[in-house]
This record gives C-alpha cells, sequence and structure tokens, in this order.
C-alpha cells in the first residue's frame, strides 16, 4: 500500500490505482476500467482507496489470477491430448474443433509459430499463457 501511495496520505488515488493496478498484472488498464473499478471498492465515496479498500481489491484481484492460472492450465492439458506438455498444430486443430472452432490448417500453422518462442514446432505451457495473456 505504502509503494503505491505516492502522496503519503494514506489514500490511494484514481492516479495511483493506474499504477497499483499495473503493477499487479492488469496493463493496460483503461479510463473506463479504472474508473469502475474505483467505483467498485471506494465504500465510503471518498474518491480514494483507504488501506482497507485496496487490500480488498488485492485480494480480489489474486483470486481473480489463480482462478485464471487454473483454467489456462485445464484449457492446455485438454488440448494437449497425449500429455506430453507440448501442442502440435494437430492437438491444437483437434481441441480448436472441440470447441466449436474449425480452422484451416496454414492459420493453426501461422497461431503455432506466432507461439512458439523456442522454435520447436510446438507451444509448451509458457508459451501458451504468454500467447493467450496477449489475446
Amino acid at each position: 500500500f505504502k509503494k503505491f501511495d505516492k502522496s503519503k496520505d494514506n489514500l490511494i488515488n484514481k492516479r495511483e490505482l493506474k499504477t497499483a493496478l499495473k503493477e499487479l498484472g492488469l496493463a493496460p488498464v483503461s479510463e473506463k476500467l479504472l474508473t469502475c473499478t474505483m467505483e467498485a471498492f471506494d465504500k465510503d465515496k471518498s474518491g480514494a482507496l483507504s488501506f482497507t479498500e485496496f487490500q480488498a481489491l488485492v485480494s480480489q484481484v489474486e483470486q481473480a489470477k489463480r482462478q485464471l492460472s487454473s483454467k489456462m492450465h485445464e484449457m492446455f492439458k485438454g488440448i494437449d491430448k497425449n500429455g506430453d506438455g507440448h501442442i502440435t498444430p494437430q492437438e491444437l486443430k483437434t481441441g480448436l474443433a472441440a470447441m466449436g472452432t474449425h480452422m484451416d490448417d496454414k492459420v493453426i500453422d501461422n497461431m503455432i509459430k506466432a507461439a512458439d518462442t523456442d522454435s520447436d514446432g510446438r507451444v509448451n505451457y509458457d508459451e501458451f499463457i504468454k500467447v493467450m495473456s496477449c489475446a
């Protein structure tokens, strides 16, 4: 809290909240999201977040990140049919088809190439997470 309270008034204002959300991994933050977040957590309607209000926000952000991480892991495992820790073009095609999305082989290959930072022709979990976090 003190790290983000640049004005040292024991409150997190909108500008400070934007920095805090960025450091919590929620960047970029739109003005609309910033306003909605402030309104949702500023329980006393002071126009800034107290320590308790900020703590509630951080708690919800961390919980949401854990839930998202769990869902991403489940999704990866669902596509990685042979369980080797990598998604091949064929596994991606099959996985997308199972979700009702059918794509041309060239599009699938381009998706794999875009995600495949180690150039092994497959996507590992870390590569999958990086691509999904940009989606």
